[in-house]
């Protein structure tokens, strides 16, 4: 039995198997993407083989640091606010993982859409995700608290974290609180 669709049903069946063809296209076309407009990280991954992210992990360490800076200037591009050593030791077979909390507090553009973001990094590699922008610095003498949360997988040793803050223009940095943790599979 043969039916006529018509023009609406036509139209229909070209709006939805458009929209099918769109929605399987889009995971790929993100996957592609820049970070979702943060600054691009060029640093290359690490070769790390560690257990999947649904593996229960064990925390072994944890290193707090914090301070008010009072409006330290923050020049264009990125400016490490912290740096910190971790150890996975070599009971982690399987490597660790390294983990950030981080909260900042900047004030202080100079003009309207100074995007800034939050960089962790370990050995030189931005952590996941890779700087996330957080918003645009206040220019009218308010503050602005951006938090963040990171992790990357590291292999057996000793590790160098650092905490970075990214601004397109100049910014101040006032209080701020980094706690790094290490886990083991």
């Amino acid at each position: 039995m043969t039916k006529n669709l018509g023009v609406v049903g036509v139209v229909t069946l070209a709006v939805v198997g458009t929209a099918v063809l769109a929605l399987s296209l889009a995971p790929a076309v993100k996957a592609s993407g820049t970070h979702n407009g943060s600054p691009a990280p060029t640093m290359a991954q690490p070769n790390v083989s560690i257990e999947a992210a649904s593996t229960k992990h064990v925390l072994i360490n944890t290193v707090s640091d914090n301070g008010s800076s009072g409006g330290a200037a923050l020049n264009p591009g990125f400016n490490t606010i912290d740096t910190t050593t971790v150890v996975c030791p070599a009971t982690a077979k399987n490597g660790c993982t390294v983990g950030i909390e981080s909260m900042i507090q900047v004030n202080g553009a100079t003009g309207a859409g100074n995007a800034w973001a939050i960089c962790p990094a370990v050995d030189g590699t931005y952590m996941n995700p890779p700087c996330p922008f957080q918003s645009n610095v206040p220019f009218d003498g308010s503050w602005l608290v951006g938090n963040g949360r990171s992790s990357y997988p590291v292999a057996i040793g000793t590790h160098t974290v650092t905490m970075q803050v990214y601004v397109s223009a100049s910014a101040g940095l006032y209080n701020w609180e980094v706690d790094y943790r290490t886990y083991k599979p």
